[in-house]
Formats: structure tokens, sequence, C-alpha cells
């Protein structure tokens, strides 16, 4: 819009509030355009998620295609990953998605979901395999994976890497952030329905009670999938030596929800382990509490180191934290818990929604899923901020460099 330097004499007073007002609007929607586009943009991201939702106009809203490619990345161990391309050009900001405690790693369809989802957005996303989480095992090695993949990022890109991590996973990713060999790779985390404690949560597991920062301590029904994690782990602890092989096959099966097949190979325990064993078919974990108390508390050391309880002191990545309000594998107090253990100007944003429960869409009522609308827009914003901004390690990229995008996958 040009305003003339000089007042037409035709104009009056009625000419010159038009004027003012028609500037007033468009400066209100310029103010209005960018939040709400970019509100409109997590919405349809969070609606893609939901498998009822997939199809409608809402989830295809601004939606690119997505190009996938398999390979790996670059390390002493190559990782091997899933690498997402949103089909409009490579040079997005870049994204690493970290799976959980899942058999299916990578391939697990509520992480390629979200992958798809994101990169359908515009972002480059990767989803790295983190083997012993895949296994059922949080290990420091994990750590180590995604301190590599966020050097991998960085220097391909020239750009710290955006990271989220989704269940154990997520704990482990502030970790590795805090961690002075990889502080610089990682630009921000979001950890999703994380733990603090490891500890904390495997006793939650066997005694169905969690306690809060406040010192309060209330009643949560367990998943039962928290105390076959908690034996698998530990089978040393429940098992002979002779019944530990079958065992383990076993509780991986059950881990699989694959009933049949578990029962089918708890036949070849001894008659002790048998009889433990049917304790864990029938869910009465009520009974075998004691033992896996016993056993938590004997590898208190061995947990804490991957805890991010009491390790975070070198964190300097902005976090956000998203909790299920409901979620009984880990409890909503954990991110509780975070956000008491994180150094001071770290957390962007906490919320422990009613729209999830662990990791997956609940029903909720308006004003729930609008408050996870706008956690997940200011989570976008900030992510391609961090994409965006100079990397933090001064001189270490090639300054003619700039292109920000992934290589193409090691096969």
């Amino acid at each position: 819009m040009i305003i003339p330097a000089h007042r037409d004499s035709r104009s009056g007073p009625g000419t010159t509030r038009a004027v003012r007002l028609a500037i007033g609007l468009v400066i209100l929607f310029a103010a209005l355009f960018v939040p709400v586009k970019q509100h409109l943009r997590a919405a349809s991201v969070l609606w893609r998620l939901e498998s009822s939702q997939q199809q409608n106009w809402m989830a295809k809203l601004g939606s690119d295609t997505v190009r996938l490619e398999r390979g790996s990345i670059p390390a002493p161990v190559p990782i091997k990953a899933r690498f997402y391309y949103p089909s409009r050009g490579n040079g997005g900001p870049v994204m690493i998605v970290l799976h959980g405690v899942h058999h299916l790693g990578i391939e697990e369809p509520r992480l390629v979901a979200f992958a798809e989802a994101m990169s359908s957005r515009g972002f480059q996303v990767i989803t790295p395999e983190l083997q012993d989480l895949a296994d059922y095992r949080v290990t420091p090695a994990t750590i180590t994976t995604i301190g590599e993949c966020a050097r991998f990022v960085r220097q391909s890109t020239g750009k710290p890497a955006v990271i989220i991590g989704l269940s154990f996973a997520g704990g482990l990713a502030l970790m590795a952030a805090a961690q002075p060999e990889w502080r610089d790779d990682i630009g921000m985390v979001v950890a999703v329905g994380a733990h603090d404690s490891l500890q904390r949560v495997l006793e939650f597991f066997a005694t169905n009670q969690i306690e809060t920062p406040s010192g309060k301590t209330f009643h949560l029904e367990a998943h039962v999938y928290g105390p076959l994690v908690a034996v698998y782990d530990y089978p040393q602890e429940f098992f002979s030596k002779a019944d530990i092989p079958a065992a383990l096959v076993t509780l991986k099966y059950l881990l699989w929800e694959d009933e049949a097949r578990a029962k089918a190979e708890a036949v070849h325990l001894n008659p002790q382990g048998r009889q433990l064993m049917d304790l864990l078919f029938a869910r009465r974990i009520d009974e075998l509490s004691p033992i896996i108390l016993r056993g938590i508390r004997k590898y208190k050391d061995e947990f804490a180191r991957v805890s991010p309880q009491g390790s975070l002191a070198g964190l300097r990545a902005p976090v956000y934290l998203l909790h299920g309000a409901g979620d009984n594998i880990i409890p909503s107090t954990e991110s509780e818990w975070l956000e008491r253990d994180l150094p001071p100007g770290c957390l962007r944003q906490i919320l422990i929604s009613p729209a999830l429960s662990h990791l997956d869409m609940n029903g909720a009522s308006f004003w729930d899923k609008l408050k996870l609308v706008h956690f997940m827009s200011d989570l976008l914003r900030d992510a391609e901020s961090i994409s965006a901004a100079p990397s933090r390690r001064a001189g270490m990229e090639n300054p003619k460099k700039t292109s920000r995008s992934i290589p193409a996958p090691r096969s």
C-alpha cells in the first residue's frame, strides 16, 4: 500500500479514519498470520497421528509427499537408520527422532507415522536404530549412539541437531546433550514421556506407587509391560542359570504380545522357573514385587548411569517436556522431576496433557487439544530457528557451504 505524501483536497475525516482502519487491519493480519499458520501446521501434524483422522482436510493441510531412504549413519559402528525427505527439496531443517523401548525399533508404526508427519511439513527426519532399546535394555551405549547421530548432522549440515526422544530415549537424549563431546552438536531436545530416574520408574513397576517432587506418593496401576521389562533385563535375579535362556525367549514373546508362543517356550523351564513364569502370565505382580525391588536396589549404581537425575549440569540446549497425564509406563511425575533437575534457563515449556497416554493420542477436551497444538506450534517454530542458526562450534564448517541437506545414506 502506497500512501501519498500530500492530502487530496477531497479527503475528509472519514477518509482518514478509513485509511487508518485499513492500515490497522493490515498490521493485525500480519501479526496474526504467522502464529495462525504455525498453529494450523501443528494441528495438521497431530491430526495426522490419529489414524481415524488421517484422511481429513486438516491432516492434509500444507503437507508434502515424503521420500524414504534406508541406509546407515557413519560412526565407529555404523548406525542403521531411516531418512525421510520432503519431496519439495532436501534443504529443510533436520530433526532426529528416537524410538522408545520396542522390538520394532525404527519400523514401529507410531514412530514411522510421526517421522512422516514431520517430514511432510518440511523437515528432513532421521530415525536411527537404537539396538539396546529395541532389545528392551536401557544402557549407556545408547547415549553414545545418540551423540554420534547428532555429530553426523552437524558435520553434514553445519547446524546442530534437533532431537525428539520418545519414552526412555527422551531421558537418554538429555544426557547426551549434557556431555561435553556432543554439547555443541545438539541444539534442542524434546523429551516425550521421558524418565528422570530409571530406578524410580522400575520401583513403580513393582509397587504401583509413584513419588512426586513435592514428596507425596500416590497409587497408579502400572502397565503390565513394565514388570516384564524389569524381569527380562535382570533374569539372573529371578531364574536359575540353566533356566535363563528359555526364560529370555519366553519373556521376549510376552513383550511382543505373543502369549501363545511365550507359553510354548515356557514348557522348557524347570518347575521352579515355570512357577515364577506362571505368575507373570497371570499378571500377579504383587507376589513378585519383593524380588523385583530387591534386584532393583542391587543395581542402583547401574541405573544412575542411564538416568538424567544428577547428570544434566552440562546441559545448554533448550528443552521441551511433553508427557501424557495418564501415562502408566513412565508416570508424568518423571517430567516434573526433570523440570526440577534441568539447569536454569534450559526449559522452554513443559506440558502434561490428558490428550496423551504414553505415546498415543487420547480423546480429550477441546481446550486440552488446543494446549497441545500450541505446544507443538512453539516446538516447530523453535526447531526451525535452531536449524537456521549458526553452529555454536565456530570454524568447523566450510563457510562456503550453504546446503543443509542430509547426505544420501550409506547402504
